[in-house]
């Protein structure tokens, strides 16, 4: 099969039927009926690239997080009975760290109906004030109290649609 970004050019002794672009359609024997004057075609194949080449689009995955504000999602898996003492932890550690912080937005516990379930959504500045609160020794301290109570999965992310009614 033929590329379609290569133009097809007629062999010699043929001619392409219609206008310039009848060598995509079909080819006639010179000498057959005369459809009129056609444009010379150069036998040397010409490649039709498109606008936005796929080779010059930036990958937006391997570029460092912009300045924009971060996101980070903590889901929490807990035993039901030890959901209200896990809640209790994070609220302190969010009035007595989180709080003191640079670069802290907001944050948002979630108490799953299961029991069974805490979701933490915190908001961050920036980049660098995500990664100073990764690195105080107070997370660190809170973030190993909560290990014993909890397995956690951490999302970190950026908003890309927010929308109120």
């Amino acid at each position: 099969m033929r590329d379609p970004g290569v133009a097809a050019v007629a062999p010699v002794g043929y001619r392409p039927v219609g206008d310039i672009y009848g060598a995509f359609l079909g080819l006639r024997k010179m000498g057959e009926a005369d459809i009129g004057d056609f444009p010379k075609i150069s036998t040397a194949a010409i490649r039709f690239h498109p606008l936005f080449r796929p080779w010059c689009v930036p990958n937006e995955r391997s570029r460092p997080m912009p300045n924009k504000p971060v996101v980070l999602v903590n889901v929490l898996k807990v035993e039901s009975k030890r959901q209200e003492a896990l809640i209790a932890l994070l609220k302190q550690n969010i009035d007595t760290v989180v709080r003191t912080l640079d670069g802290w937005k907001t944050s948002r516990l979630i108490a799953a109906a299961d029991g069974a379930t805490v979701v933490i959504y915190s908001e961050w500045e920036t980049p660098a004030a995500f990664e100073a609160m990764r690195n105080d020794a107070r997370m660190q301290a809170c973030f190993a109290k909560i290990l014993e109570l909890a397995n956690v999965d951490s999302i970190v992310g950026g908003i890309v649609l927010s929308e109120s009614p």
